[in-house]
């Protein structure tokens, strides 16, 4: 029973779905290099599939002209958002080392940065429209980042 187009009107996602870790940290390592961490565990893409319905196609099926105001197309999601989860969970780290040289009433802080420091390569994107590309990944988490940088401070 009921309204098809409002059978997804209200979503609770499972809770595994909404778990967030996230951490960070740092430390002093030996001959003053400072180290920080960043951890982030996020869930995966939910997996969804939104058909475009014809003004032609609600035509054949309804096997009438729709009523007045209901020309156009319509959208029909085909799977319940936030229920089904193909994609695995995001995990990255990143890391970063500095280290700090006084020169008098100067510094100096060359920095090393890392950035998804495993490269991992989870799916944060997909394509939802239902069709031929349906479910293609459209991004991926980008990869590893090394950037260095220096501060000075006079």
């Amino acid at each position: 029973g009921g309204n098809a187009w409002a059978r997804f009107c209200e979503v609770t996602p499972p809770w595994s779905s909404q778990t967030q870790v996230k951490l960070s940290g740092s430390y002093e390592l030996p001959f003053a290099v400072r180290t920080s961490v960043n951890y982030q565990n996020i869930p995966g893409v939910a997996t969804t599939a939104a058909y475009t319905v014809s003004t032609a196609d609600i035509i054949a099926g309804l096997g009438r002209t729709p009523s007045a105001g209901a020309r156009g197309t319509a959208t029909v999601q085909l799977i319940q958002p936030n229920s089904l989860y193909v994609e695995k969970r995001l995990n990255q780290v990143n890391l970063s080392f500095a280290r700090v040289f006084r020169f008098g009433d100067r510094r100096l802080q060359p920095r090393l940065e890392l950035a998804n420091a495993f490269n991992a390569s989870t799916v944060n994107a997909l394509n939802n429209t239902y069709g031929p590309q349906w479910n293609f990944v459209r991004g991926i988490l980008a990869p590893r980042l090394i950037k260095f940088g220096v501060q000075f401070d006079f």
